[in-house]
This record gives C-alpha cells, sequence and structure tokens, in this order.
C-alpha cells in the first residue's frame, strides 16, 4: 500500500474502530517505513485474545490481517497490517 491520503485514513479509521473494541487498552498507527512493515501498520495492546469478533469484524471490513501477536506480560501486542504486509 503506498502513503497516499486515503491510505492514511484507513489506517486511522481502523486504528479507532479498534480502539472501541472490548479489551482493547490501545493503538498505534505507523507510517509505511518507520516500523519493520513496508505498508501501513497498527500496533494493538489488548488484554486477552485478539480473535474475537470485535477485533476481527473491523480487519475483514477494512481488508487488513494479523501479522503478528506477542504476550507482553498481562497484555498482547498485535501487529496488524493494511495491504503489503511485507517485512522490510
Amino acid at each position: 500500500m503506498s502513503c497516499t491520503a486515503e491510505d492514511r485514513r484507513t489506517a486511522h479509521q481502523l486504528e479507532a474502530a479498534l480502539a472501541v473494541a472490548p479489551r482493547v487498552e490501545a493503538g498505534d498507527v505507523l507510517a509505511p517505513g518507520s516500523g519493520l512493515r513496508s505498508g501501513w501498520t497498527i500496533e494493538v495492546v489488548a488484554t486477552g485474545a485478539v480473535a474475537g469478533p470485535h477485533i476481527l469484524r473491523p480487519l475483514a471490513h477494512y481488508g487488513a490481517s494479523i501479522a503478528d501477536v506477542s504476550p507482553q506480560g498481562n497484555t498482547v501486542v498485535a501487529t496488524v497490517t493494511i495491504g503489503d504486509s511485507s517485512t522490510r
């Protein structure tokens, strides 16, 4: 996915949709080139499982996927990618 206004808007809309999901504590949008992935990335901090319908529905709606899930103490950090999910 390229760095266009539409792509940026989509990433922020998805982050906003995930932010109100149950058990999501925080979310952060990373632009292409600012992380390990070449496309727009959203890091989501959640308590418990990240595979519930409140997380998966917005991902499907915005064409996103979960690229990584890492336990971090009592929380889980999920890396969500939009479009191009390749690593650099």
